[in-house]
Formats: structure tokens, sequence, C-alpha cells
């Protein structure tokens, strides 16, 4: 019983700590989703942090998006559907989860967000559609 108790209290502060900087988090992603949708993919990859920026340039970061709206088409809406955060070695952290309505297909994109250097960047965006599962024409 008192598992239960101890169990339901950290759920209770996962949607405390989530819903004090989820507003935050949707900030950033929407305006990437207004970057992306308007091809200024330069300042999309200015947003990102150093743990993504260390391992995508930002030609092969132009490239994969290019080749995902390819195949996607066009955003013509966003569903929110759940938002994470937490605390670890690195600091806060925190991940949105939207449906994506594309032209195409729909897809979920996930952004993983970590605060460095005082300011919110992304570290990882993600899609997962199954009109992405054939290859792409970008390179590695």
């Amino acid at each position: 019983m008192l598992f239960l108790l101890a169990l339901g209290s950290c759920a209770l502060l996962l949607r405390q700590v989530s819903g004090d900087h989820a507003a935050t988090y949707t900030v950033a992603c929407e305006t990437y989703f207004i970057r992306k949708q308007s091809c200024n993919y330069k300042q999309c990859y200015e947003a990102f942090g150093p743990e993504l920026k260390g391992v995508l340039s930002e030609v092969a970061y132009i490239a994969k998006e290019r080749a995902i709206d390819e195949k996607l088409g066009a955003l013509k809406g966003l569903d929110f559907l759940s938002t994470g955060s937490g605390i670890d070695a690195k600091g806060r952290w925190g991940q949105m989860f939207y449906r994506g309505h594309f032209e195409k297909a729909e897809a979920v994109v996930r952004f993983d967000l970590r605060y460095s250097t005082g300011e919110l960047r992304i570290i990882g965006v993600f899609y997962d559609s199954s009109a992405l599962l054939e290859p792409t024409n970008a390179g590695s």
C-alpha cells in the first residue's frame, strides 16, 4: 500500500514538473514548425543544441529535412499528444510529442529539448511515419 502511494506521488510530481515547463517547450516546438514551413532551415538549425550539432552538420540537416518534406508533404495541422520532462546529470530536459497531419501522410513528431547555457535548445527531432520507411535521397 505504501509503495502505491509513493508511486502516485512520483507521478504527480512528474506531471507538475511537465506542466511548469510545457509552455516553454511548446513555444520552441511551434517556432521550429513555423520556420520549417517557411523553409527557413538555417534558423531551425540555429535552434539546435550542441548535442545535435555535434553529430549533424547544417548541410546534412537541410538535406534530411528536405527529403522528409518530399515524403510527407506540407504540414497541414498538428495535434498535441503528450509532454514529459525531468532533470538528470546534464540538467533539465523535456520531450514533446505531436501528431502531424501532412499532405501525403501522418507522422508522430517527437522533440527532445534541453537547457544549454541558460537557453532551451532542440537536441532531437524525430518523425515516425510509415511513409518514411522507404529510403530517401538524402546523404548521410
